[in-house]
């Protein structure tokens, strides 16, 4: 399974993310890492570790996984906006094969360049998925 594919074919399936992003899984604003980052506001989806369960009998089925799902915008509540709707989207999910659990959330303004008065809006949910 594709966490990141997973977790946006979830988004996608929700009007609110996606009028604020696309729904043409193409050229939505939905991205898997930092580099291509180039319109706003956007959505970034970083698996942090994928972990194997054992049971008695060895390895298990299940896999544990930590994820990181940014919404960056060029104002605070554009970032806001887009955070309500992807946490509305995501909250419970369990389809697929696939459980999600939100663990925390954090906010900030990240300058746009060293020195920079303008910034990006981050607001980031931290998730453990379940799968297997």
């Amino acid at each position: 399974m594709n966490l990141v594919t997973e977790i946006s074919t979830a988004l996608l399936a929700a009007a609110d993310v996606t009028a604020l992003v696309g729904s043409d899984p193409a050229t939505t604003r939905i991205w898997n890492g930092w580099e291509r980052v180039n319109a706003y506001p956007c959505i970034v989806i970083e698996v942090d570790s994928d972990d194997e369960q054992n049971d008695l009998r060895g390895k298990a089925d299940l896999v544990i996984s930590e994820v990181a799902v940014t919404c960056r915008a060029n104002t605070d509540s554009e970032s806001l906006t887009l955070w309500q709707a992807v946490r509305a989207a995501l909250a419970g999910y369990s389809g697929g094969g696939l459980d999600l659990v939100l663990d925390d959330t954090a906010h900030s303004a990240t300058p746009k360049a060293e020195g920079s008065m303008a910034h990006w809006y981050d607001r980031v949910m931290s998730y453990t998925a379940m799968w297997g």
